[in-house]
């Protein structure tokens, strides 16, 4: 999956990650999946460069790891889904009370769902010592939507904005 991001931000030019022995990239694949979007520019030299397991990445990746896991296993799905599933799936009106904590409990559903996968992937990607970008700050604490945006799926926000950019740029080339 490293390889097909390559190819997709540098088409027609070698990569130089190919020559190289591709198993770390069989692992840090689930990453891309379901985790932060990471560019191949800020990527792939990491890739390039000699890995030596740390203790201290190690221990801190498995702390993230643990805590990703811990949002997206007990709170979004064993806490949170159930209590927006029996107010979004019921067959009676919902009183006002009921209809506000359904679309509180789905709304951090939705976060701890998010924002534990990409700490799951950050986590393990630092265990293997890699460092991949934050990618929510506190969205809830936003100010407005603006904020909110920039604070939520950092890394999907910033992926959009570029490639927008990007055809924006060769519209004006034609």
């Amino acid at each position: 999956m490293v390889l097909i991001g390559d190819e997709v931000a540098a088409p027609g030019q070698p990569s130089k990650l190919v020559k190289h022995e591709s198993a770390h990239g069989v692992v840090v694949a689930e990453e891309l999946v379901a985790g932060p979007i990471v560019r191949a520019a800020d990527f792939l030299p990491q890739c390039l460069e000699r890995r030596e397991l740390k203790s201290g990445f190690f221990g801190w990746g498995a702390t993230l790891m643990t805590i990703g896991i811990f949002q997206k296993v007990a709170l979004a799905d064993a806490l949170l889904a159930p209590v927006a599933d029996r107010v979004y799936n019921s067959t009676v009106q919902s009183t006002f009370m009921d209809a506000w904590i359904g679309t509180l409990a789905f709304s951090a559903q939705i976060f701890f769902d998010f924002a534990g996968y990409s700490t799951v992937a950050i986590g393990a990607a630092l265990m293997l010592g890699f460092v991949l970008p934050d990618n929510f700050r506190s969205p809830y604490a936003a100010r407005g939507f603006s904020d909110f945006w920039r604070r939520w799926h950092i890394s999907l926000s910033s992926w959009t904005s570029s490639l927008l950019l990007r055809f924006r740029r060769l519209r004006r080339t034609r």
